[in-house]
């Protein structure tokens, strides 16, 4: 036990010598109080004693269990879960889920900080029922001991506390780290140095550690929500300075037209954070994901995001076959405009390349300052399943897609987009033509009063086989200030209609969702195409093929809905929140 020696007198003649113990340690302190102040990654289990304890009468658990994907796991473990959970409780001799729950009612963290080499230092608090830490702990030691077979002196060595520091008992186990254990509070690092700095943290006053820096407060604050199962910080800043370059592709996502465009400002900065947070929530119908990026950069990237508080326009109502949507901001105006201060050099000629074609389809106007200027930056996708002419299904179907356009001149711009439009068919058809192959025709229908110029291919003689390219009968309209671009003519009729008889929705954030039940039918009607490709592209045997398929098909029909929002919480503040809204969920 550590001691304090004490002086006290007048001058330089001492009257009085007092021993003082250490402060103990600090059973009811917070656990981040705990985690040194070097973390770069801390992740906490709020919800974990909960799940242990309902054990697999979890909702969600159930709702897995129940799932043909559970199905597949318990016939890969050989035998159903309860039973293996049976047989586990025997081989450690408690009941496990119950014992884990018990050990963690007051908390459980895990972090991760730096250690001057290769690998990092990792370190864990839990607080739980005292009775159950010791009878736990002593069981690992004497595991420990069994499988080293030591005799009973060098086993008693092995299975007691080797110190006492801070009146916590402490175990050093040589290169696995050190533990220690006290009133059910238990602490373990990868390193004695930093176990003796976790107790010490652990007997100071206020906040120490973790929990004393503003960053990490403020996301924990305001971040981590009363639901959460798990909820983690990292710090990036202080990861690219203790690996540099670790990050550098990261740090560049948003210096990329390609990441910017698929993924949009939102995604593409969230990598550029300062720091960040996350959060898993667990409900029975459904598993919630938020990653919030802190301290975002500013500046022109910045700017490609969109404007605080704004909100995207109403989309057509949902169907219930409907296989996607969502709403994307994609300011391209500003992309092409800045794209000097945006992008490497080594990406501009793509722009200039992408300019003077484009000003091809709208008579030579320039892309930058005359037509992206009349564009909203607020894009709708639909997509659904069509209907085909019975003589052209074609050999593997897919849902018709669709882009809505918001103009800012719809009396200028309409006819200007269907003309581009009508020009990309004139010049698709001109290379299919050299290529000796089917070109589309070009047709005109009114849909409830609005023109929708479509082309197609002619209807195939009976015995001709009925290719990928019989998915496409591309067709356009303008309705209102909307311009609903499809790859099928079924598809943008629906559209129109919707739009004129106001049959809209409106809109919150930056949104995609995705239907499980609409990709699980895409699949079946797909099985052999995608067995087929797996085969010739990827090398893979015919059984592997169709047993990954199987997996994916199972995986997918657990889902009823997966859906992707991005928004901004604060000033600097980047979040997208992932929901998975699972099949039979209660």
């Amino acid at each position: 036990m550590h001691k304090l020696l004490v002086l006290t007198g007048i001058g330089a003649v001492p009257v009085a010598l007092a021993v003082l113990p250490p402060t103990p340690f600090d059973l009811e302190r917070d656990v981040a109080c705990v985690m040194p102040e070097g973390c770069l990654l801390y992740v906490e289990a709020p919800g974990f004693a909960d799940l242990c304890d309902q054990g697999l009468e979890h909702p969600l658990l159930e709702t897995l269990l129940a799932s043909p994907l559970g199905g597949l796991v318990q016939e890969e473990v050989g035998m159903p879960l309860p039973f293996a959970l049976g047989m586990a409780n025997m081989y450690v001799g408690r009941p496990v889920l119950p014992s884990l729950a018990k050990l963690s009612t007051g908390g459980v963290a895990l972090g991760v900080l730096p250690s001057g080499g290769p690998e990092p230092t990792a370190c864990v608090v839990a607080r739980g029922d005292a009775a159950e830490w010791e009878a736990v702990l002593e069981l690992v030691m004497n595991k420990l001991a069994d499988a080293q077979e030591l005799p009973d002196d060098a086993r008693r060595r092995v299975v007691q506390p080797h110190r006492e520091v801070r009146g916590m008992d402490v175990w050093l186990l040589g290169d696995f780290g050190a533990l220690a254990l006290k009133d059910g509070l238990f602490l373990g690092a990868t390193d004695e140095a930093t176990l003796r700095r976790m107790i010490d943290l652990g007997a100071a006053e206020g906040l120490s550690g973790l929990a004393a820096r503003e960053d990490f407060q403020a996301a924990r604050q305001a971040y981590r929500s009363e639901a959460a199962f798990l909820w983690g910080w990292f710090d990036l800043d202080g990861l690219e300075a203790a690996m540099p370059g670790s990050l550098s592709e990261l740090r560049g996502v948003p210096t990329q037209p390609g990441a910017q465009l698929v993924l949009g400002p939102a995604l593409s900065n969230l990598g550029a954070a300062r720091s960040g947070a996350a959060e898993v929530r667990f409900f029975g119908d459904r598993i919630e994901l938020d990653l919030t990026g802190l301290g975002t950069p500013d500046g022109v990237a910045a700017a490609l995001l969109p404007p605080a508080g704004q909100r995207p326009p109403a989309l057509p109502a949902p169907l219930e076959n409907e296989t996607a949507r969502g709403v994307l901001y994609r300011d391209l105006e500003a992309v092409f405009r800045d794209r000097v201060e945006l992008f490497p050099v080594e990406a501009q000629p793509a722009f200039a390349e992408a300019t003077s074609g484009f000003a091809l389809f709208f008579g030579g106007q320039d892309l930058t300052d005359e037509v992206l200027p009349l564009l909203d930056p607020w894009i709708g996708l639909i997509a659904r399943p069509v209907e085909f002419d019975e003589r052209a299904v074609p050999e593997v179907p897919l849902p018709a897609a669709a882009v809505l356009l918001r103009t800012r001149d719809p009396e200028r711009m309409g006819p200007q987009l269907v003309t581009a439009v009508q020009s990309l068919l004139a010049v698709l058809n001109i290379e299919a033509a050299q290529n000796q192959e089917p070109i589309l025709t070009s047709s005109l229908e009114l849909h409830e009063g609005i023109p929708i110029t479509y082309g197609r291919y002619r209807t195939p003689d009976e015995g001709e086989g009925v290719d990928l390219r019989y998915n496409l009968e591309p067709a356009c309209a303008m309705v209102g200030d909307t311009f609903v671009l499809g790859t099928h003519r079924g598809l943008v009729r629906e559209l129109v209609g919707q739009l004129q008889r106001g049959e809209t929705v409106p809109q919150e954030f930056e949104r995609l969702e995705l239907s499980g039940p609409e990709l699980c039918r895409v699949i079946d009607a797909n099985e052999e195409a995608l067995v087929l490709s797996a085969i010739l592209e990827e090398g893979k045997t015919e059984d592997v093929a169709r047993k990954e398929l199987r997996e994916l098909r199972l995986l997918m029909g657990l889902v009823e809905a997966v859906s992707l929002e991005t928004s901004r919480p604060a000033e600097r503040h980047l979040r997208a929140s992932v929901t998975l809204h699972l099949e039979g969920g209660r």
